[in-house]
């Protein structure tokens, strides 16, 4: 997965629960099965931290109350409003990383030598 793909999904997630209408959960649902997974796989591009936060979104969108794995629709509607908040936080500070990532590869790609 190439860094910019990662930022569009990421900022139509975004962009998902900041502007649609409905409760935090609905949104989050449609932001994960819209954008963030298709979002999930590892990219050469993407800083190992960075790619780890993005992993780490999938379980939470995924995991039933008693750790068992479920679809995105019955994980999100099983937890606490809090914990929706929560995990839409998290997907918005990865979509400002990502375009943090972003900008500086390609700062790098446009001065090479100013690395060396």
């Amino acid at each position: 997965m190439e860094i910019h793909y990662a930022c569009e999904q990421f900022g139509n997630a975004v962009h998902e629960l900041a502007v649609n209408p409905g409760r935090i959960k609905e949104r989050l649902i449609r932001a994960c099965v819209d954008h963030v997974h298709h979002a999930s796989s590892l990219s050469a591009n993407v800083s190992p931290d960075l790619n780890g936060a993005i992993a780490d979104v999938q379980p939470r969108a995924t995991t039933l109350p008693g750790g068992e794995p479920g679809s995105i629709t019955f994980a999100i509607e099983a937890v606490t409003e809090d914990e929706a908040s929560d995990v839409a936080n998290q997907i918005c500070e990865i979509a400002m990383r990502l375009d943090a990532e972003a900008i500086d590869l390609a700062s790098i790609r446009r001065h090479p030598a100013a690395d060396q």
